[in-house]
């Protein structure tokens, strides 16, 4: 019976950890994964839709998303932040990038599944050992975890999934933001670290994301003249 309890006690922490585990070997010290969705097709084509973003097939779409999110896991994401001013009259504006996107020849998709409309998988990514050690950094130093919710079009295929990851980042640093900042700054640079496997869906014509993210602050900059 105490076998069987263990047993099952290991199984059920490993689903509430398999976004990250070690791997069997020096070459695959951790390993990181994730769960990843794409449309098997193309969304409707309006009338007047001439400029419809390009769809990409199925296999080409998970290989590519895979590596955007995998990267947002394992070396983060570097964004510029400025909160909108209407005083100043400056307008709010955000940038996000990827610190290194991982090969697609580095990713492993498996377990996978089609669902009409959907085509679902797991992405796996080795952490090279010379990077663990950096890894380890963001996830057990005492980073603050954020919250944050976007949204993107889903007309605009792949590119809205991006959209909606961007907001959700956006918006959660907006809200960190004024928890310590009394005065809205002219710049804040930092990046953030997918802390658990994002949350994608769709609903009402809308990709919508959900993620929880490790942040580090690089700079504040204030305005010094108003």
């Amino acid at each position: 019976m105490r076998k069987i309890i263990a047993v099952l006690i290991f199984f059920i922490s490993f689903s509430l950890y398999a976004d990250t585990y070690s791997g069997a070997s020096g070459s695959d010290a951790l390993i990181v994964r994730a769960p990843v969705w794409v449309f098997v097709d193309e969304a409707p084509k309006l009338k007047d839709d001439d400029n419809k973003p390009k769809f990409t097939p199925p296999k080409e779409a998970l290989l590519e998303l895979s590596a955007y999110v995998l990267a947002g896991m394992t070396y983060g994401l570097e964004f510029v932040y400025t909160p909108s001013d209407k005083k100043r009259n400056v307008e709010e504006y955000f940038e996000l990038k990827t610190v290194f996107k991982p090969s697609s020849e580095n990713i492993k998709v498996t377990d996978l599944k089609v669902q009409y409309p959907y085509c679902y998988s797991w992405a796996e990514y080795g952490i090279p050992e010379s990077y663990a050690g950096h890894f380890n950094l963001w996830t057990k130093n005492a980073h603050k975890t954020i919250k944050g919710r976007g949204h993107g079009d889903r007309f605009d295929e792949l590119q809205g999934v991006y959209d909606a990851y961007t907001e959700a980042v956006k918006n959660a640093v907006r809200q960190y933001a004024r928890t310590f900042l009394k005065n809205k700054p002219k710049e804040i640079r930092g990046a953030v670290l997918i802390k658990s496997p994002p949350r994608l869906f769709v609903e009402s014509g809308l990709f919508k994301a959900e993620l929880e993210l490790y942040i580090q602050i690089d700079e504040v900059i204030k305005y010094t003249v108003f």
